[in-house]
């Protein structure tokens, strides 16, 4: 699996509302207990709040697809929030890459 596809997987996911990325989705993120709780969800170590499930969601969808969907300005704002993902979370953001790669 392509390093692309894995950041395109995850920033996605936790991006993504109705299908559709958001500049004010920058908020969710550098939210560390939004954060924590998505992270805790997708590494199967705590629940799912509601709040994230959402998010959590469309994550098969991105798999198979390998955002074979996304916009120009999809890719931009994936490229942007991929990037303040790693800056702010850089464990949780090795130990979310390890466990989807090594699964692909």
């Amino acid at each position: 699996m392509s390093y692309i596809t894995f950041f395109c997987v995850i920033t996605i996911a936790v991006i993504v509302r109705a299908d559709v990325l958001s500049e004010q989705d920058d908020e969710l993120i550098e939210d560390n207990q939004w954060f924590q709780k998505f992270h805790d969800c997708l590494m199967e170590l705590g629940p799912c709040p509601e709040e994230v499930k959402k998010y959590t969601r469309i994550i098969p969808v991105y798999l198979k697809t390998a955002c074979g969907s996304c916009s120009p300005k999809e890719n931009e704002l994936f490229q942007k929030h991929k990037a303040l993902v790693a800056e702010l979370y850089p464990k949780m953001f090795q130990n979310l890459k390890a466990k989807f790669v090594t699964k692909l």
